[in-house]
């Protein structure tokens, strides 16, 4: 990675559809780290970051493009966090598919194939914001406090603030080191979980209201319709938390959240059970993650066939 690094001047930093917390941060943290060790980069981002990443890097969200100030188009496309690359998002008129730059692929999924023309892919790593620490601290870069905040919004958000399985004592450690390069862990804290809009917390309520149950209790689902974000004032971007509300009902082993879409269903995944992987599920549908979170979107189909699908594909997992 370092050689290849060395050979660009104005790499584009991208991730994958609905970013979530380690996406966003990985790329604002990247992108200020080769700004700061002299490269002339740029990111892109298909929406803005809600709020809640943006208060703790300054207090103003970050824009969904940053443009390069450099003469000329980029030279290179570094993907973070993006497992496949038919989720990567790029400018509109860029497919991955006839690039015309080489392409960078720094990921922790554990099915990422790695479609890079450089792949760093460490399963091990409880975000993709701790490989590009590693990263940084190989090559002996300055890690400046904006970019040490950006990589502890994104080791916070994929560990649930150090309360799922992924978080180890190398994670701690990790932790520590980033708030030893300046990294903001108070205001990280506050704004990713004590300050959640009351429309939030009301849709959090909603769906807990309208919740089923399977197989015993060991299997919660529920439907995010668009109706109920425009009810409660909610952007899609602040959902990407909301399933937790039905993790955290006892007793419950996987809770799911079907999203209807114009054009797709998306099935949103989390497992409380070291003994199911909810990314076997999802990879049956078509998409993938971690064994605790993954997802998949399908083609549009109507909400009884959608909860069907649920439970068809569920019915051997508790059933063995």
């Amino acid at each position: 990675m370092a050689g290849w690094l060395a050979t660009v001047r104005r790499p584009l930093v991208a991730t994958h559809l609905h970013p979530d917390g380690d996406a966003f941060g990985s790329v604002f943290a990247l992108y200020n780290l080769l700004r700061d060790n002299g490269l002339d980069a740029s990111y892109w981002l298909p929406e803005a970051p809600p709020p809640r990443y943006g208060r703790p890097l300054g207090g103003t969200p970050f824009p969904a493009a940053m443009p390069s100030r450099a003469a000329g188009p980029p030279d290179a496309v570094i993907a973070l966090d993006c497992a496949r690359a038919d989720r990567l998002q790029l400018p509109p008129g860029t497919r991955v598919a006839g690039l015309p730059w080489p392409l960078a692929n720094l990921d922790h999924h554990q099915d990422n194939p790695g479609y890079g023309a450089v792949n760093l892919v460490a399963a091990d790593a409880c975000a993709t914001a701790e490989l590009l620490f590693r990263l940084a601290l190989a090559l002996h870069w300055r890690i400046p406090p904006v970019a040490a905040t950006a990589l502890l919004i994104g080791v916070v958000a994929d560990t649930g603030a150090f309360r799922f399985s992924n978080t180890t004592p190398a994670t701690l450690r990790l932790a520590a080191d980033l708030r030893d390069h300046g990294a903001d862990y108070p205001a990280v804290m506050d704004s990713l979980f004590f300050q959640e809009p009351l429309g939030l917390l009301r849709l959090g309520a909603a769906l807990l209201e309208s919740a089923e149950l399977a197989y015993g209790g060991r299997l919660i689902y529920a439907v995010l319709k668009p109706e109920l974000l425009e009810q409660f004032g909610v952007q899609p971007s602040e959902t990407e938390d909301i399933i937790d509300v039905l993790r955290r009902v006892q007793g419950v082993e996987i809770a799911c959240l079907i999203q209807p879409e114009p054009a797709h269903t998306r099935f949103s995944f989390r497992s409380r059970s070291p003994a199911l992987s909810v990314a076997d599920l999802a990879r049956r549908l078509g998409g993938g993650g971690h064994h605790a979170a993954a997802g998949a979107r399908i083609p549009a189909v109507p909400l009884p066939e959608a909860k069907q699908m649920l439970l068809d594909l569920t019915e051997k997992v508790f059933s063995a």
